[in-house]
């Protein structure tokens, strides 16, 4: 579930919320540490947005990915001795919520990439060139010195194409990845440069370390709004069926909230038109919809776990 403060949002998960998304198997959750909106100017560090979903999940005994992301557009200190700085601070101070750490997501889709090689007329290797030195090396020699054990995982590509430069890049530069993250929006509505088949043909080429989805959500399906319908939920839970017996190695699938496990009831008057998750406010209530796609992950659960440092029964 990536997650980062974006205007108006509904009432965020409570513990309550945390423990009635565990106890129907939701062992596993992704969470985005912004850097941007942590150290916004200089000399300032505020990471309570990121400890008020944490802490109460993991009390919950939900592993938690922490998802460190840049931000669109990153103040001008955030330099890579800054990153590197801040991934070591985070991983000193809060490294005892965290089971692995993730780096960036969706780098193919970034601001900063519309001259690369994967565009049209595109020159330059922003990934092996900008990416890397400037963000994946700082942030993972951070987290590596103040835990050198770190689970890290990588890297939330948008394609397979970038998937596979960026593990070349990791290796070329000796960053060791432990666990290979992809987002493959084109098995749900997305393009068909983005389905497993096609990020599978990157994986086959070194499979020492595990894999598994690391976002899916039903963003990309027709008519897509901000809360999923049950027949979007039933497109996932395909989704997580196929996965689970075309691609049986894969280890977890992230999607995009747990208010997809629970029913909906409007927001109140003065919101017409909008719906609350359960979830977050009342007494949460699973879905009909989310009770089939729970049933699925339990299969899916008996199996694997997320690749992590802490295990739960």
């Amino acid at each position: 579930m990536p997650y980062q403060h974006h205007g108006w949002l509904a009432p965020q998960p409570t513990l309550a919320s945390w423990q009635a998304a565990r106890k129907i198997g939701i062992s596993d959750v992704r969470l985005q540490f912004n850097l941007s909106l942590v150290s916004p100017t200089p000399g300032t560090w505020d990471t309570s947005l990121f400890e008020k979903w944490a802490r109460p999940a993991n009390d919950s005994r939900i592993r938690i990915n922490a998802n460190i992301v840049a931000g669109d557009n990153p103040p001008p200190h955030h330099t890579a001795e800054f990153r590197q700085e801040a991934a070591r601070r985070f991983a000193a101070e809060l490294g005892d919520l965290i089971d692995s750490y993730g780096l960036g997501n969706e780098p193919g889709l970034a601001p900063w990439i519309t001259d690369d090689l994967s565009r049209e007329g595109g020159t330059v290797d922003r990934i092996r060139d900008t990416y890397f030195p400037e963000f994946i090396v700082p942030v993972v020699n951070g987290i590596r010195a103040a835990d050198p054990s770190a689970v890290i995982t990588g890297f939330e590509a948008d394609g397979p194409e970038i998937q596979l430069r960026c593990m070349t890049a990791a290796k070329e530069l000796g960053i060791q990845i432990d666990v290979e993250t992809v987002h493959p929006y084109g098995d749900v509505g997305g393009g068909d440069y983005a389905t497993m088949a096609k990020f599978d043909e990157v994986y086959k080429r070194d499979v020492s370390r595990p894999r598994l989805v690391g976002e899916i959500d039903h963003q990309q399906l027709p008519g897509a709004g901000p809360a999923a319908t049950d027949d979007q939920i039933g497109r996932l839970t395909d989704f997580a069926r196929m996965i689970a017996a075309t691609y049986s190695d894969c280890r977890a699938i992230y999607f995009g909230t747990p208010e997809y496990f629970f029913t909906r009831i409007p927001a109140g008057d003065l919101l017409p038109g909008i719906t609350w998750s359960t979830w977050t406010i009342g007494e949460p209530e699973v879905s009909e919809a989310g009770r089939a796609l729970f049933n699925l992950f339990r299969s899916i659960n008996s199996r694997h776990r997320a690749a992590g440092k802490t295990a739960t029964g």
